[in-house]
């Protein structure tokens, strides 16, 4: 049996034995090039509560490369995704939120606004308060969703609940000697950048969304199916301004030494409680 003819068998057994998947019903036509081109046609409610272009590629990738040594197609030969049509409309590469969901992260939006609150590491907690935010869910590449937020102009920071403000870092800076940052900028920047940091590094439930990640659960997903088996989902926060300090170099890693000096304004904040200025 040729290539062409193996090829034809496996199209013909997806269509019949693997059409249905989730409660979507697939119909898979193909062209023999020096890939394996197929168009996808699939009728039926999305089962997660966003999708993209990108996670039917990844729905065909398992399905093929799960199936076809049944049927002696042993070559190198890739098979990739040129179209997929959901109920008669045209998938492109942007990313699609489903309608409840959206509805569900505008509420998130108004949660945050008015707190948000992570662990940065396992001793201290952050929190912003009455903060203007803005959210987006977007693709950071090919296979990776990023949930975004952004908040600006809080009224209010604290570290494990003690409140801090421009005027406080200034006093800290003054107090304190040996320190590397020397401006209430240079201050800001640490603590930004250290809070960017722990949102994408740290535990998804301990980077200040909880909600978010709660929601998407009650929205059904769910990482061990074709879609979202080589998928992932982050989220990054981002603090840009707050008391008329700016930080101009955000989404960057602080070094070790820098992370040292935040613990201290973190225990100095501590063992400075109700004397500090505000």
């Amino acid at each position: 049996m040729n290539d062409v003819t193996k090829y034809k068998a496996f199209f013909k057994f997806l269509n019949q034995a693997k059409s249905e998947y989730m409660g979507l019903s697939f119909k898979y036509e193909y062209d023999i090039m020096s890939t394996i081109d197929v168009d996808l046609e699939v009728e039926g409610d999305f089962p997660l509560p966003m999708y993209t272009k990108g996670m039917f590629e990844h729905y065909l990738g398992n399905v093929y490369y799960d199936n076809k040594k049944y049927f002696g197609l042993t070559n190198n030969k890739r098979v990739r995704l040129n179209t997929i049509e959901l109920n008669g409309v045209r998938v492109g590469n942007n990313l699609t939120i489903g309608e409840e969901f959206s509805e569900t992260l505008v509420e998130i939006d108004k949660e945050l606004s008015k707190e948000f609150k992570c662990q940065i590491n396992n001793k201290a907690y952050f929190k912003s308060v009455d903060n203007d935010v803005k959210t987006w869910l977007d693709l950071m590449d090919s296979d990776v969703i990023c949930y975004s937020v952004h908040l600006k102009t809080p009224k209010m920071l604290y570290y494990n609940d003690n409140p801090f403000n421009k005027n406080t870092i200034i006093d800290f800076l003054d107090s304190v000697s040996g320190l590397s940052v020397s401006s209430p900028d240079g201050m800001f920047e640490i603590i930004s950048n250290n809070m960017w940091e722990w949102s994408i590094e740290g535990d998804n439930w301990e980077n200040g969304i909880t909600s978010f990640w709660t929601s998407l659960n009650d929205y059904g997903m769910d990482y061990s199916n074709f879609f979202m088996k080589d998928f992932g989902v982050i989220a990054k926060i981002t603090l840009d301004d707050y008391d008329g300090m700016i930080n101009d170099n955000s989404e960057n890693y602080n070094t070790e030494k820098m992370n040292d000096e935040l613990s201290i304004f973190i225990g100095w904040l501590e063992s400075n409680k109700g004397k500090y200025k505000l």
